[in-house]
């Protein structure tokens, strides 16, 4: 997790000095009392009436015009048909009590986003353009294609930056992306004092926040220094299902997380601990925790049930938005987003191939993918569907020499014209392709742990 700036850069002692208990933090830095779901539903109640339906699989609702707060934190919309409702920053006010936050932190954070676009235009002449502009010669940070339709499918898309003009917003986003800008978050909700990640994480919240008002059900949350990639770049010999992705995210009402960036800590530990007990090339081995064991659900995607799993990061995640609670919760207990916070969410769905890694970190770019390679060797444990059980038993006949449905000969034999001969010689290619590509992954040796 990580936000370029100034404090981007601080090391990794800062970050292990980190406490990883949520009851070690508790007392630094206190939590207020939670309102319960009734609370919540009063919220959602208090919000704008007649606002517009977005798009995406939460079919959420969000408001159709922008938004400014003025004095106290009171709210106009405007939109065509000019201000709608005075004193809407009301329903702001309830849905941060209800998500525990002192009514002014969201109100002065939308305040200071204000003034400083006001101050932009009166500068440049013009407001702020939306991401990285290729036209004036920026070097963009660009979102990989399917990175990119996989976010898309939420309601809203956050941006969490401090230069915010270094990620290119793709296409598929540009209609429903926020910038939530580093400098208008940390002076409004307290974080000044403290570290990067810490203060990253509030930014986070302050997403939460405002997904909230607007009612969306799903949300994306990218940080600027995510550095995204094709699954055929990361894994070339894994058939990556887009389709077969969608449609489970769609259609599946179980997720709480999507994580197309992530961090298998728990795989990193035990790759130190063989260093340091020297164990030999040859004989290092790794282990998938029980809690860490991920469904696969597409080929493309697994779930971890268990919310116990040392996965971490927070690069690139889709959320919904019934979890935004418990996230918060934990932020302001103490925990980083990516830590204890996301940590205990049940039903997180990864993209494997991992698809986005983190830019700012104490590994390089070919330790996360060596790592991740590792979670998805260890860990995503293939479903035995139909379909897959056809394809496993073909393989098995033809590895035994038993006859399967497709080896057995037809019972009067006739001459095979031309086209027949060719189809034959394409399914037994395909099958042959199959058997030594499960051969091939059988006998693959695990690396030596690069640390």
């Amino acid at each position: 997790m990580a936000r370029d700036g100034e404090d981007a850069d601080r090391g990794v002692g800062e970050r292990a000095r980190l406490v990883e208990t949520p009851g070690a933090r508790e007392s630094a830095v206190g939590g207020q009392g939670w309102i319960g779901r009734g609370a919540l539903a009063l919220a959602a109640c208090a919000l704008l009436a007649g606002a517009a339906t977005v798009g995406g699989f939460g079919s959420g609702e969000g408001v159709d015009a922008m938004a400014s707060l003025g004095e106290g934190g009171a709210m106009q919309s405007v939109g065509a048909g000019g201000p709608r409702r005075a004193g809407v920053g009301a329903a702001a006010t309830t849905a941060q009590r209800a998500l525990g936050l002192p009514p002014q932190q969201y109100s002065c954070a939308i305040q200071k986003k204000t003034a400083r676009e006001a101050m932009y235009a009166a500068n440049v002449g013009s407001t702020p353009f939306l991401g990285c502009n290729e036209e004036r010669g920026g070097k963009c940070a660009k979102v990989s294609t399917i990175a990119a339709r996989l976010g898309a499918l939420s309601d809203h898309v956050y941006i969490i930056c401090m230069k915010c003009n270094i990620v290119k917003v793709p296409e598929e986003w540009r209609d429903k992306v926020t910038m939530v800008h580093g400098s208008d978050v940390d002076p409004c909700y307290g974080r000044e004092w403290q570290d990067h990640w810490h203060k990253a994480s509030m930014s986070h919240v302050h997403a939460f926040t405002d997904a909230m008002v607007k009612r969306y059900k799903t949300i994306t949350v990218l940080e600027e220094d995510a550095m995204t990639r094709e699954p055929i770049q990361i894994a070339p010999e894994q058939h990556f299902d887009e389709d077969g992705v969608r449609r489970f995210l769609m259609n599946d009402e179980s997720w709480s997380t999507v994580r197309l960036g992530y961090r298998p800590y728990f795989l990193e530990e035990e790759a130190i601990q063989q260093v340091r007990d020297q164990v030999p090339p040859k004989n290092v081995k790794f282990h998938c925790p029980v809690a860490c064991e991920c469904t696969v659900v597409a080929s493309g995607a697994c779930m971890i049930e268990d919310g116990t799993c040392d996965m971490r990061s927070s690069d690139f995640y889709l959320l919904r938005m019934t979890q935004a609670t418990h996230l918060t919760n934990a932020v302001r207990g103490g925990s980083t987003i990516d830590m204890e916070a996301m940590r205990r969410l049940k039903n997180q769905v990864y993209i494997v191939p991992q698809l986005s890694f983190q830019g700012h970190l104490d590994r390089s770019w070919q330790q996360q993918v060596n790592m991740a390679r590792r979670f998805r060797q260890e860990c995503a444990k293939e479903t035995k569907t139909p379909e897959a059980m056809n394809i496993e038993k073909d393989v098995d006949d033809d590895a035994t020499g038993r006859d399967s449905a497709l080896s057995k000969p037809p019972e009067k034999l006739k001459p095979l014209g031309r086209a027949e001969k060719e189809s034959q010689k394409r399914a037994a290619e395909r099958i042959a392709e199959r058997i030594a590509e499960r051969r091939k992954h059988a006998s693959l040796e695990v690396e030596h742990p690069k640390i």
